[in-house]
């Protein structure tokens, strides 16, 4: 295992070198980086699910860098912003989410980034002491409190048409046959007033997020140079019961951004969008998500999504999904290109994403589930059924519990058709007739009467591992 590290390098230059950024606003913030006082960043992602997916994992490894960096972090979890539904990048209009399954996703969500920021500091061992927190925040705190009229005399009248008008995500939307819905049309308007509000009460003068948020995020910027809190003090009053207002301390020698002379700066950083090799973007629009929840995606298909990383973009992935140095990835990728079959540089990639996301134990089970997968025959002898059942459990078109009720009423037949080895009882009987049919690691030839046996058939009272083919496993597990 690669260890991870804090990264001391100035952070605006290692993410270059990283290829995190797509587009940087103007200003000086390089220059504000490098002072001593710590910057404040946040990155926003909407709950329009109940798990965060691959797609969002560039942007949150982009908030980590920062926070490995010293500077202070938040995560902000959309709870008034996905009641809206975001635009950007979709040809139709989302379907508004029930209020109940909102909330869910933003617990999910939030439990989700918890864990993923906890294993990173977990990672670092005895560097963590210095590590600043990443807070999780939710919008709907500062919004829930607002009427439309303290919305719309205020944030409304600092916004113009024009620039909204001609922001992609709006343009787009305007000239397709779907339209755009004034719902989606504000939505820029409630993620500006998400950066205002995180400046004016939380210092934070950074967004990051995906290339397709530019729009919104410079929106923030525009609301941040208009609307001075002291112009909209009966805002103010209703927003400071959320916490106190924080006087922002701009650098004296940064210069202010277009027609702002109020020394107010903000920043935006754009990531570019993870695309698979052929161009289509990750994301449950697109059909082909990855999720962070192992009840979706599980904790062994997920490791594998990162194993079968084509070896064109391995040497990206590593440099964008881990803390590897890039001295590293260099040597990783020279070892890798001796013996590609071997698929070295992969497995280091899985190893390090998989632990992020799933910890030290979930990344143990991943290996323990390829090894059972791919490595040698089952060694019945040493197998140890527990580590069979933490390894495939939730995985359900692998792992199946079943009653002593159910296995005893089953024959092989039925016990092939019940976990999905084979689509009929006929099938399973021909294929163990041609040699195909395994059980235990024990070819069954003759199995059209075969009743299953408690006693017999199971590994250690609890387990029985079914396998059709060379490499088609299911695991019984006896509940």
């Amino acid at each position: 295992m690669v260890l991870a590290s804090l990264v001391v390098r100035p952070i605006l230059r290692s993410l270059s070198e990283r290829g995190f950024i797509a587009a940087l606003t103007n200003g000086p913030l390089d220059a504000r980086l490098s002072l001593d006082k710590p910057g404040s960043v946040y990155l926003g992602i909407d709950p329009t699910a109940s798990s965060l997916h691959v797609g969002n994992l560039l942007a949150i490894m982009g908030l980590l860098h920062f926070q490995r960096n010293g500077h202070r972090t938040t995560a902000l979890v959309g709870g008034a912003t996905g009641f809206i539904g975001d635009p950007s990048g979709r040809s139709s209009e989302r379907t508004a989410l029930d209020p109940d399954q909102l909330r869910n996703n933003v617990s999910t969500i939030s439990k989700q980034l918890n864990a993923i920021f906890d294993n990173s500091r977990k990672a670092l061992g005895a560097d963590r002491s210095s590590l600043p927190d990443i807070t999780v925040t939710n919008n709907l705190d500062w919004t829930a409190p607002l009427s439309i009229i303290d919305f719309l005399s205020s944030v409304g009248k600092y916004m113009r048409i024009g620039p909204m008008m001609m922001r992609e995500s709006v343009k787009a939307r305007i000239n397709s046959d779907q339209g755009l819905s004034f719902t989606e049309f504000s939505y820029q308007l409630l993620q500006a007033m998400d950066f205002w509000y995180l400046y004016n009460f939380r210092n934070c003068f950074i967004q990051i997020g995906g290339s397709d948020q530019w729009g919104n995020i410079t929106a923030g910027i525009e609301l941040i140079h208009k609307m001075d809190p002291k112009a909209v003090s009966g805002l103010v009053e209703k927003l400071k019961e959320r916490g106190p207002l924080v006087e922002p301390s701009p650098d004296p020698k940064s210069e202010p951004i277009g027609p702002d002379t109020s020394g107010r700066e903000a920043y935006g950083i754009t990531f570019p969008l993870l695309t698979t090799p052929t161009g289509e973007k990750f994301g449950k629009s697109a059909g082909n998500a990855v999720w962070l929840d192992s009840q979706m995606t599980t904790v062994y298909d997920f490791y594998q999504f990162f194993v079968r990383t084509p070896d064109s973009e391995v040497a990206k992935y590593l440099r964008l999904f881990t803390f590897i140095p890039l001295a590293e990835i260099d040597r990783i990728i020279t070892t890798h290109n001796a013996n590609p079959e071997l698929r070295h540089a992969q497995t280091i990639l899985a190893n390090q994403v998989t632990q992020l996301i799933h910890g030290a134990t979930g990344l143990r089970n991943a290996q323990i589930a390829t090894r059972l997968l791919f490595g040698e025959p089952l060694d019945l002898a040493t197998l140890n059924v527990q580590d069979v059942h933490d390894a495939f459990v939730g995985d359900r078109g692998r792992f199946f519990a079943l009653s002593d009720a159910e296995l005893q009423s089953m024959t092989l037949p039925d016990l092939a058709v019940r976990v999905g080895a084979c689509k009929s009882k006929s099938e399973a009987i021909r294929l163990a007739k041609s040699g195909g049919f395994y059980l235990n690691q024990a070819r069954q030839a003759d199995i059209r009467n075969r009743p299953f046996d408690l006693k017999t058939d199971l590994l250690q009272e609890r387990l029985c591992v079914l396998r059709v083919g060379k490499t088609h496993y299911f695991f019984v597990w006896r509940s």
